[in-house]
């Protein structure tokens, strides 16, 4: 007990913090809106997510906490029919198991073969962002 009171005391006063619970891992993301296997990438769904890597900007990020993903795509960088598109819909579909990046893995810390399972998932917004919760197996 004196061993850790004394190490929690070291670690004040060094300025150091620990709360014991992780922070969620945050990466920005480039994205394209639309249906994967459409040739042209049309309609509601998400061709492909990538690491934005050290760019400065970036048309959204992800945060990774505990098996959820939750991705900001930026409304200021839509086109008009993905504006319309996720103004018209409260959800948006998966059709099928969605691989992720190796990129994204290696920068979220997952197993090579993580990926988004099938299904359809809630649109969120506010006023920047178009906000989507997915769960990620591994």
């Amino acid at each position: 007990m004196k061993k850790n009171i004394l190490i929690v005391l070291l670690l004040i006063k060094c300025g150091i913090s620990y709360s014991g619970v992780p922070k969620p891992i945050k990466v920005r993301i480039e994205y394209e809106i639309g249906k994967p296997l459409d040739p042209d990438c049309k309609g509601l769904g998400i061709c492909y997510i990538i690491s934005a890597g050290s760019r400065a900007t970036s048309p959204g990020y992800l945060e990774y906490d505990n098996n959820i993903a939750i991705c900001y795509l930026s409304k200021a960088e839509m086109s008009e029919d993905d504006l319309n598109d996720f103004e018209k819909n409260d959800f948006i579909p998966i059709d099928d198991d969605f691989k992720l990046s190796s990129d994204l893995v290696s920068q979220l810390l997952l197993k090579p073969d993580s990926f988004i399972p099938k299904g359809v998932y809630s649109i969120n917004s506010d006023s920047e962002f178009y906000i989507i919760r997915f769960p990620i197996e591994q």
